[in-house]
């Protein structure tokens, strides 16, 4: 439990405990002096001591003390006539300036505290025999809170205002004389009467007389205060002289740091005892004779009793109040530096034969504390409080807390742990505690009497009480009384973070937050051939060796303190926060078990990034661990890692170093292309080798006809070509045919249908793909054989010697539409190639692509496109869906017809920056007359063109009429869109453009798409040209030359402008940008000027002002206005931006995207997550946009800059 702030219960348990303590019960009243003379028989046994002392009590007093001779003095110079004990100071001198000394003539005040260390525990007699020192006669400076002494200068005879001080060297007059307290320690070790080093004594833990002993002085006696009051205005020039230099001790301290005192117990035990447990005694602070007890025993303490064995006097006499040369015995005056300087000559000694005698024994006969027990078991011996640490009841020790404590509980995780002590306790009146450690604490506060609570697990066994511990021992060969094989208990870390653990000790650990059970991580280290299990925190598991296996510095707790749930079973525990659940895997009956796994199979790994493999990878809709090794394979990878269900990554090297190893279970994904198999996990991979594939790609190889170069990127429809061409009966041979015709050595089959031609090998600089994946769509004019993919091509390349004749080019390309990449276009004639410029295009004629056919005549002509027969089983082991590969540009769009279906099915996505917009294959038709189609028995196109064109003599977009059962990706409706409009329809459209891919500069995706941003972004980015394609806004400096007619798309943000088409884009020049709407002029009249995307590497506005729980649209705007900004942008409800300049690389984005409610009123709405709320400062009004209930925003990011599809 923290120990840095007491709550409300813990302060009344301090209150409490004090109160039962701290009691101010005393006796006291005015002692005589017996006499003055130089013994000590405590220093100075059985010789002249080395200076004088005041001596009260007992006539026996001597140079020599033992108990019996000392109750047995025939007199006392003290009150009450029981106490023949003895208690002396050193005498004080008047400093005279003639360089003598003057004893101060003085008396005593004796005081009795009788304080308890608890409610439930009296105070003890003296022990028979007990010498004790208080102060030391060589100290230079005092000891703290005046522990030991304290003096007073009595300023007024009544001593109400005494000045307090810890020496004696007052500056101003003390008229009515000095008073010099000396406070004995009172708790006693129960073993020692005497120790010369005094530590047989203690004081209390909270002061001279208050607070309980420490368990290293356990007994509690009671605690002597001596009062000295010199009588100084008897010796002094005038009673206004200052003490200050003029007073010295016996010993010559001029300091008055030496004060000292001295006592040998010579009580009448029983007497001492039966007032110690009187009520009546101990009724607060009252007078010695006020004891009913001490009655019988009271006396005139000027009864004028005398010493026994005479007086032992000096040559100069001992009497006080007249004046000596020099301090008796060997005593210089020395003050509070350097060592305390010697005599040139032996000062002459007393005879102190009449005062010798027998000194008594230095340990009590028949101690009070008992010595540690040696038999096995556990032993009660003792109780402790809480006191000011409640961590440090024991040394070295460990604590937990348990609301079902017992004391088998606690006792066996301390022997377990390696400890043989253990205090059970209600800890400051809270929680049930635990403490074990290797000894108690020798400053643990004794609290006797108070450890009678029973324990809440086991109502038959005390288990301490209220801020009370139960201390046990156990010596060793103590036995463990449970059973741990297999379930081995809770272990708890150490309090300290940087101190050794279990944890430390593991060999292998992994977190699992959604299905962590006992089963699964017992199994993972079984799989793993470790010895031992734990489970911390319901997630996390390790696993270790027996070897290595160290608790460290933590230890075993109660198993009730394991109470975390795991994860996967919430019927099971697994650990807690700080500590683990700990299994014996070796006794569990887990073995290893070897995973259900594809050949090739390494391991199950984290990788939340998903880097493990650092070779190329792709999204597949039809992944399988043998599909992504197949195609790693063939790219010629050692390794391939099916990943989060879809991805499949390749690579050479594969650091499991850096990638924490995972159990089976952890990658439990099914594969989408089988649910048979799993392909790793949420954040984690499978790895696998691929050499087992070798004969696969071979046999992959081999189905290709001769000269294939391979499987390459189509780039979205922009593979180099210097010709392509269209047929409805296309094979590689075909296609390889009508380009050697036409002199270009390199054919690429695309789709299925389409040929492109080259002079110069065009897959330089384009990385292969594997074939097995990415080129699977089978050739529609040869059914056993594969002519590329939706987006990928087979290449082949030049045959040596072979010569194509002109009359097979022509029949190549009777049923075909040969279009020149230098902006030509097939038209209505069949095998005719017609090349239109630019402009002509724009103001005369609608350009045609065709799909799968030549463009038609005047006549509707329709082509179905034929399917294709499926491939050999081998290839359809790792046939796919349609894929996308790293080099080729992300897809933003697929509106493409699907042309012909195989085994290898294509539904696949490009790699994993794409996000693929995809739509159902249509029926399209572009004509003003009535068409008729075919279709196949899977999915096919059909297309019908009329021969006409439409005209315009004004810019506009030329378009037709079209009806489709396939939408845009913003809406469903298709229509002709005018180029001169109002600002939702901006006039300066150069052209619907096929090839606005040339716009090779910055892009970004908007679901809030207009042409007024996109146009006003490109300019932002110093760039020529903006062109918007569905979601997509490009831009670039190289202006598009191909016109196109499928600008039939409405913009996502505006449906009444046009955002380009399938395989189009809706072209403007940023020149033209005056005629747009400016998305940073607002659009309101109250400087609200909308919803825009944000992003940690380019803020909108550059400042964060506040961050607050009390954020509005009002305090945020009036932030900024008083910082002299511009703008203002409230942001995930809480934060206030400002800033001068909106950044270029943001964009707006739809109202419903800032709809986080203002943590300053939930009626307004401030902005979400990376969405800004913007305003412009100054501005009438603002709209406090009000929203009726709050709104939950999922976090989301601005999308990654993504290539486009054309």
């Amino acid at each position: 439990m923290p120990n840095t702030l007491f709550t409300p219960s813990t302060l009344l348990s301090l209150i409490l405990l004090f109160s039962h303590v701290a009691h101010g019960f005393n006796w006291h009243s005015a002692a005589n002096t017996l006499v003055v003379e130089r013994l000590d028989p405590i220093v100075s046994p059985n010789s002249v001591s080395s200076h004088m002392h005041r001596v009260i009590g007992g006539s026996a007093f001597g140079a020599a003390y033992n108990y019996a001779d000392q109750v047995a003095s025939q007199c006392t110079s003290f009150i009450v006539s029981a106490d023949k004990s003895n208690y002396w100071m050193p005498t004080i001198y008047w400093i005279n300036s003639n360089g003598t000394f003057t004893p101060i003539p003085s008396t005593h005040e004796l005081y009795y505290f009788h304080n308890q260390n608890s409610p439930n525990e009296v105070v003890q007699p003296f022990p028979e025999g007990l010498r004790m020192i208080a102060g030391s006669p060589m100290a230079k400076s005092a000891a703290p809170g005046y522990l030991v002494s304290k003096f007073h200068c009595r300023v007024n005879a009544n001593e109400n205002d005494d000045v307090y001080s810890d020496n004696f060297n007052y500056e101003q007059p003390c008229p009515n004389g000095l008073t010099a307290e000396i406070h004995f320690p009172s708790c006693w070790d129960g073993v020692n009467l005497y120790l010369p080093d005094s530590s047989h004594m203690a004081y209390p833990t909270q002061g001279s007389f208050f607070g309980t002993c420490p368990w290293s002085h356990p007994i509690r006696l009671p605690g002597i205060m001596i009062e000295l009051l010199a009588n100084t205005f008897l010796v002094a020039p005038s009673p206004n002289t200052t003490f200050a230099g003029n007073l010295a001790w016996a010993n010559g301290d001029t300091t008055g740091y030496g004060i000292h005192g001295d006592f040998t117990n010579g009580w009448e035990t029983e007497v001492l005892a039966a007032a110690l447990n009187s009520s009546a005694c101990n009724t607060g602070d009252m007078e010695w004779t006020d004891c009913p007890v001490f009655q019988p025993y009271l006396q005139n303490y000027n009864s004028g009793c005398q010493p026994q064995h005479g007086v032992m006097l000096e040559s100069y006499g001992n009497a006080d109040g007249v004046a000596i040369p020099y301090l008796p015995g060997c005593n210089p005056l020395w003050g509070a530096s350097g060592p305390k300087p010697t005599c040139s000559t032996n000062p002459p000694q007393p005879n102190v034969t009449p005062q010798l005698g027998t000194n008594g024994p230095l340990v009590a006969a028949a101690p009070a504390v008992q010595p540690l027990p040696k038999t096995p078991g556990w032993s009660n011996i003792g109780c402790i409080a809480d006191g000011d640490n409640v961590d440090g009841l024991l040394d070295n020790s460990t604590r937990f807390y348990d609301s079902s404590m017992t004391q088998e509980i606690c006792l066996d995780s301390c022997l377990r742990s390696g400890y043989n002590f253990g205090a059970i306790g209600y800890a400051w009146g809270e929680s049930w505690a635990c403490t074990c450690g290797s000894q108690v604490d020798p400053n643990a506060w004794m609290y006797q009497g108070m450890c009678n609570m029973t324990c809440p697990g086991n109502k038959t066994e005390n288990c301490g009480g209220s801020g009370a511990h139960s201390v046990f021992y156990a010596p060793p060969g103590t036995p463990i009384s449970g059973s741990y094989t297999t379930d081995l208990g809770c272990y708890q870390d150490p309090q300290s973070s940087s101190a050794p653990n279990l944890e430390s000790t593991s060999s292998w650990n992994y977190t699992n937050w959604d299905t962590m059970t006992q089963e699964l991580c017992l199994q993972s280290c079984a799989n793993r051939g470790y010895d031992w299990a734990g489970i911390k925190n319901g997630a996390t598991c390790f696993c270790g060796s027996q070897s290595t296996f160290s608790l460290g510095a933590g230890s075993w707790v109660g198993s009730n303190i394991c109470s975390a749930k795991c994860t996967g079973n919430s019927t099971q525990s697994c650990g807690t926060w700080n500590g683990l659940s700990v299994w014996n895997v070796t006794t569990s009956g887990y073995t290893k078990a070897v995973p259900n796994k594809p050949a090739g199979y390494i391991e199950c790994y984290s990788d939340g990034g998903g880097n493990a493999l650092n070779g190329p990878r792709w999204n597949d809709g039809s992944n399988t661990p043998q599909r992504c090794q197949m195609g790693c394979a063939e790219l010629g990878y050692s390794y391939a890692s099916v990943w989060n269900s879809n991805v499949c990554m390749c690579g050479n090297t594969f650091d499991k170093g850096s990638y924490s190893s995972l159990p089976v279970g952890m990658c439990s994904s099914t594969c989408p292309g089988s649910s048979n198999v799993t392909c790793g996990g949420p954040g984690n991979g499978e790895i696998y080798s691929t050499n087992v594939m070798a004969a696969a790609v071979a046999q992959e190889k081999a189905s290709r006809p001769a000269n294939w170069l391979g499987c390459f990127p189509n780039n979205n429809g922009n593979f180099p070509s210097n010709l392509t061409s269209g047929s409805g009966s296309q094979s590689p041979q075909n296609c390889i045919a009508t380009c050697n015709g036409a002199g270009y050595p390199y054919a690429a089959v695309n789709n299925g249908w389409q040929c492109r031609c080259s002079k110069t090998n065009p897959s330089v600089g384009l990385s292969p793909q594997p074939a097995s994946i990415m080129c699977t769509v089978g050739c529609n004019g040869a059914s056993n054989e594969m002519c590329g993919g939706p987006n990928s091509v087979d290449l082949y390349g030049p045959a040596a010697g072979s010569v194509v004749s002109s009359s097979s080019v022509a029949s190549s390309l009777a049923s075909s539409t040969i279009k020149s990449s230098a902006s030509s276009a097939a038209t209505s004639s069949t095998s005719s190639i017609k090349t239109t410029p630019l402009s002509s295009a724009i103001s005369s004629s609608v350009i045609s692509k065709s799909t799968s056919t030549a463009a038609s005549s005047s006549t509707t002509k329709t082509t179905v496109a034929a399917s294709s027969a499926t491939v050999s089983s081998a290839k359809a082991s790792v046939a796919s869906s349609s894929a996308a590969f790293p080099n080729t540009p992300a897809a933003s769009a697929s509106k493409s017809s699907t042309m012909a279906s195989s085994a290898r099915s294509t539904s696949g996505s490009l790699s994993s920056t794409s996000a693929a917009r995809s739509s159902s294959s249509s029926t399209s038709t572009r004509s003003t007359t009535s068409t008729t189609s075919t279709t196949s028995t899977t999915s096919t196109a059909s297309s019908t063109r009329a021969s006409s064109s439409t005209t315009s003599t004004t810019s506009t977009i030329s378009t037709t009429a079209r009806s489709s059962t396939s939408s845009s990706p913003a809406s469903s409706s298709s229509s002709s869109v005018p180029a001169s409009s109002t600002s939702t329809a901006p006039t300066t459209a150069i052209t619907c453009a096929a090839d606005f891919h040339n716009l090779n500069g910055p892009m970004y995706y908007s679901n809030f798409m207009t042409n007024d941003v996109c146009v006003f972004w490109c300019k932002n980015q110093n760039q020529a040209y903006a062109a918007t394609q569905g979601t997509a806004c490009i831009c670039g400096n190289t202006a598009p030359v191909v016109p196109s007619t499928r600008c039939d798309w409405t913009c996502s943000g505006n449906s009444a402008q046009s955002c380009g088409g399938q395989y189009a884009g809706t072209v403007f020049s940023t020149a033209d940008s005056a005629n747009f709407v400016n998305p940073q002029v607002s659009q309101y009249n109250d400087g609200y000027l909308g919803c825009w995307s944000d992003s940690g590497s380019s803020r909108l506005l550059s400042n964060m002002v506040s961050w607050t729980g009390t954020n509005t649209v009002e305090s945020c705007l009036n932030q900024c206005h008083s910082a002299g900004y511009q703008f203002a942008a409230m942001e995930i409800g809480s934060q206030c931006w400002c800033g001068n300049d909106i950044s270029n690389k943001m964009y707006m984005k739809p109202d419903s995207e800032c709809s986080m409610t203002c943590s300053g009123n939930s009626a307004e709405q401030c902005g979400g997550s990376w969405r800004a709320s913007l305003y412009q400062v100054g501005q009438p009004g603002p709209s406090k946009r009000q929203v009726e209930e709050p709104v939950r925003v999922k976090r989301s990011y601005p999308p990654p800059m993504r290539r486009f599809r054309f």
